[in-house]
């Protein structure tokens, strides 16, 4: 406690270092008196027509229950620290203040509140920290101004100056400010005149001010100012309806789009339709073509059989070769129909054997050599080694040949020329075709092994004699190539691996098999796949007499009478109409 008073009423009034107190008689305690001054340690009270003078650690307060004056150094005080108990009042009923500094000494009465509103004004900008100037190089009045735009960089940072015209003691004035639309309340800020914004965004905001006099009196009117913040460009009016442009051929790119691909996927399936569709009518005619070569191929054989007996017995005429020729010819489509059926159900079997290939390319040449020269053609061989041996299909690779120099001889001008080497590695050997012919253009040799294909200035053919080469040397692990030059020729090379170490255990398998008899098929005949000299090979075992017994299986009449009368010489024959008689006579 560092002073008391009591005043004509009759009260205790207590001067603390926590506030002021008032004693309160009926309920004997104190109430404490809150006072709105920056330091509550009241040093001395003196009482003045109901006022109570207060004397702090921060000027003098003038307290009465409904204002309250602070007075400090701007209002001519020698000093705003105040002694404890230091404080009286003169007969002639002036006040003394003793403040560390010295005493104050006054009268009440003289001392007015000052009750005049200060209007208050916004007096300049800043951006950035730099004063806005005008054209004549003056700070920027907004004393008068209603509305500010600012540009989108500009609002990252500006400041607002305002001013309260309140003269008497401008140190007291107090302020208070915000920025509507940003701001949630009033800053109170003292007597700082300057407001800092940063980071603004686009938009319409409205600035209000406020202050008040040396007296705490606030201003009724406010200064205001309408602020536009402009935005960016990349968001001003203009880019925004480039984005909704930009949006609408987006979405009509991303309908297009959907709908493109809806339309390829529909002719995909349309396409895939027509492809299943062709595959199966593809399907059905090969089918029907394997049928027909069927019964095509055994008429054709009795038609050679025949043929070939008669040709023995004398010189045959011209007539006879022809339609000899033609026979044999026609048994060659019908057996590489066949081949080409194999190959499309994939059931196109290869029976590997060590083969001498010279032997083999040996024979292929000698029955075409005669062919080349009734057409006035030369033909000229390159053989390899008499002792070269590979591991081979041997019919397989007889039908490669074969297909090869029957094309070059349909194609080619007066040279055919067969070469077969062994690579200088050792381990492949290549065989090649060349002629001087028309030649294959480009894009034909991108599609001639495929099948049914037909070049430009193709000759009459099925189609299909490459694609059943292209797939025997696909079995063999080789590649089949094509060079060409339109009017110059082409040279089919073929290269083959000499050992096949994955056909190993089938090379041992049909070795062990040939030594075991077997019963003879007539379709071995009728595809040329054995010879009445070779039967011996396919005998069984059974014997009724000192003859041995040959089953023969057709289902042709005419084939086994034709066959029987062929075999019955040497051979005791049983022949069956199909697979369960066979079972039966050999059971």
């Amino acid at each position: 406690m560092n002073c008391t008073l009591v005043d004509e009423s009759g009260r205790l009034w207590i001067g603390t270092l926590a506030g002021l107190c008032q004693y309160d008689k009926e309920t004997d305690s104190f109430k404490r008196i809150v006072l709105d001054v920056p330091n509550h340690n009241v040093m001395g009270i003196v009482e003045d027509h109901g006022a109570l003078w207060l004397s702090t650690e921060r000027g003098i307060v003038k307290y009465e229950p409904k204002q309250l004056q602070r007075f400090t150094l701007h209002d001519g005080l020698v000093s705003e620290q105040f002694q404890p108990n230091s404080a009286m009042k003169a007969s002639d009923g002036r006040i003394f203040f003793g403040s560390t500094s010295g005493f104050n000494a006054f009268y009440p009465y003289q001392i007015k509140a000052n009750n005049v509103v200060p209007p208050v004004y916004i007096t300049s900008l800043e951006i950035m920290n730099q004063r806005e100037l005008t054209a004549e190089g003056l700070p920027v009045d907004l004393s008068l101004a209603h509305e500010l735009t600012l540009g989108y960089s500009e609002a990252q940072m500006f400041t607002l100056s305002f001013a309260s015209l309140s003269y008497c003691s401008p140190k007291k004035n107090q302020y208070a400010y915000m920025l509507e639309g940003f701001d949630r309340d009033w800053n109170y800020v003292g007597n700082q005149t300057r407001a800092t914004y940063t980071n603004i965004p686009a938009g319409t905001y409205t600035f209000r001010v406020k202050a008040t006099n040396n007296d705490g009196i606030w201003s009724t009117q406010e200064a205001t100012l309408r602020i536009i913040v402009q935005p960016p460009f990349w968001w001003s009016w203009y880019a925004k309806l480039f984005y909704v442009l930009l949006i609408g051929v987006l979405i009509w790119y991303y309908v297009h789009l959907r709908l493109k691909r809806a339309e390829h996927q529909h002719q995909l399936a349309i396409e895939r339709l027509n492809a299943e569709k062709e595959k199966e009518v593809r399907e059905a005619r090969l089918n029907f073509f394997t049928m027909i070569a069927h019964e095509i191929r055994t008429p054709v054989s009795l038609i050679i059989g025949p043929l070939e007996k008669i040709m023995k017995r004398g010189n045959p005429s011209d007539d006879l070769k022809v339609i000899d020729r033609n026979a044999h010819r026609l048994l060659e489509l019908v057996n590489q129909l066949l081949d080409f059926r194999k190959v499309e159900q994939q059931s196109l079997s290869l029976h590997f054997a060590p083969q001498n290939v010279r032997e083999l390319i040996e024979s292929v040449s000698t029955r075409f050599a005669p062919t080349f020269e009734q057409s006035g053609k030369q033909f000229t061989v390159d053989y390899p080694d008499a002792h070269f041996t590979a591991i081979i299909d041997r019919e397989a690779i007889t039908k490669v040949v074969s297909n090869l120099l029957t094309n070059a001889n349909k194609y080619t001008k007066d040279i055919v020329n067969l070469r077969c080497l062994v690579e200088p590695d050792g381990e492949h050997f290549r065989i090649e075709v060349a002629d001087n012919g028309v030649g294959i253009r480009e894009e034909d040799r991108q599609r001639i092994f495929e099948p049914f294909f037909q070049a430009q200035d193709n000759k009459p053919g099925t189609g299909i004699g490459l694609n059943i080469v292209k797939n025997i040397i696909n079995l063999h692990h080789g590649t089949i190539t094509v060079t060409s030059e339109v009017g110059k020729g082409s040279t089919f090379t073929v290269l083959l691996p000499v050992s096949q170490q994955d056909k190993l255990d089938v090379v041992k398998e049909s070795s062990s098999e040939e030594a075991k008899p077997n019963v003879i098929n007539a379709d071995m005949i009728k595809g040329n796949d054995i010879t009445t000299e070779q039967s011996d090979n396919y005998l069984t075992s059974i014997t009724s007499d000192n003859r041995p017994t040959m089953l023969i299986v057709d289902d042709s009449e005419d084939m086994v009478e034709f066959l029987s009368g062929n075999f019955r010489e040497k051979y005791n024959v049983i022949t069956a109409s199909d697979g369960i008689e066979t079972l039966d006579l050999l059971s």
